[in-house]
């Protein structure tokens, strides 16, 4: 599935990080080490936070309009797309068990 939500992209005191998160999905939130990083990040977790819930039959939420996300100054607010069958494919690291006929030898031939 394809999703696009608000990610709120907020600065620490020092500018040395950025913390961000995405409001409709409860605790999807990470840090990044600048806005690049940082939406890297968030694209990352909310990635996997929407598989887990796909994969939980956990309903989805819809994304807000931006007009409606909470935010402070010096908040910064970025679209962000999710393609969870994509994510899949990239992280998916799970066991195959796949059975092949071994050749038998027969001890005594010679």
């Amino acid at each position: 599935m394809k999703y696009v939500y608000t990610a709120v992209f907020t600065p620490n005191e020092d500018n040395t990080k950025i913390y961000v998160r995405v409001p409709d999905l409860p605790g999807c939130v990470t840090t990044g080490r600048d806005i690049s990083d940082a939406l890297e990040q968030i694209a990352d977790a909310a990635a996997g936070w929407l598989v887990v819930a796909e994969d939980e039959g956990l309903e989805i939420p819809s994304a807000a309009p931006q007009s409606r996300i909470p935010r402070t100054e010096g908040d910064t607010l970025s679209l962000v797309r999710v393609d969870t069958v994509a994510y899949r494919a990239m992280t998916d690291s799970r066991a195959v068990r796949k059975n092949a006929p071994l050749p038998v030898l027969n001890a005594l031939s010679g």
